[in-house]
């Protein structure tokens, strides 16, 4: 609590003072310094450190990554099974992977807007989501058009999963966000080597790419699960000024 008091100097003169837990300051100088601390978010993540919470963070925005993995590389074998299926030229199947990448340039800023204003966090979930429902009934689309419109919003769903990586950058210190960000691409390559290992086991022994399709989509599943029980509040707490010049901050995490 700050308060301004008038307290006898030497002699008659009186001059403003200023309270502050307990301690009297000068207040032209208090102000001075009070208005010069500039303590940032960085400076509070950094203060707390790369640990246990920034591990799982790291953890949970690769299980992203290793998600759009398994939804991406999965185009490069599906298009000869429903070409099969639905007797498919070939420029029909160079469209199925085409467009969701057309998607992911729609859903790119629009899901960006909406994690700079709601949150990383629920923009995350939103894309999960979207790209797990969209995902599980492409397998079970009755005809090629309706495939092209669910691997559409699919790929609108993939724009916003790069917020995993944004939200993993944040919360780590600037001495080790670069590793950090290089650890995703890890879950990136063993997404693509599950992919190939998933159609290796299905087609072979099931032969069935409906089933395939629904299997790739259980890793965005295990990402929402995830999110749902990894809650995350900080509370940035000024506790006390020991200086003129320095500012201690709590940092309390509940995860």
């Amino acid at each position: 609590m700050i308060e301004n008091a008038s307290l006898d100097n030497v002699g008659t003169e009186k001059s403003t003072k200023t309270l502050y837990n307990g301690n009297c300051y000068d207040s032209a100088a208090f102000k001075k310094d009070f208005q010069s601390i500039v303590y940032s978010v960085d400076d509070a993540v950094n203060k707390v450190g790369y640990g246990v919470f920034q591990i799982r963070l790291t953890f949970l925005a690769g299980l992203g990554w290793l998600a759009d993995s398994f939804e991406i590389f999965i185009l490069s074998v599906i298009g000869d099974f429903l070409a099969c299926e639905w007797t498919l030229y070939r420029w029909q199947i160079a469209l199925l992977t085409s467009i969701v990448f057309a998607g992911i340039m729609v859903g790119s800023p629009i899901l960006g807007t909406i994690a700079d204003v709601y949150g990383r966090k629920k923009c995350l979930t939103i894309s999960m989501v979207l790209l797990f429902f969209f995902g599980a009934v492409s397998a079970a689309s009755p005809s090629y058009t309706w495939m092209v419109i669910f691997r559409t919003c699919m790929g609108f769903s993939l724009g916003g999963i790069a917020q995993g990586v944004t939200l993993n950058s944040e919360y780590c210190p600037t001495n080790v966000r670069g590793k950090a960000g290089f650890y995703l691409c890890y879950f990136w390559s063993l997404g693509s080597i599950g992919v190939i290992l998933l159609v290796w086991a299905v087609m072979e022994y099931l032969n069935n790419w409906r089933i395939l399709l629904a299997l790739a989509s259980v890793p965005s599943l295990i990402v929402i699960l995830s999110l749902k029980l990894y809650t995350v509040i900080w509370i940035f707490l000024l506790t006390s000024i020991s200086s003129y010049s320095h500012v201690d901050v709590s940092i309390v995490m509940w995860t």
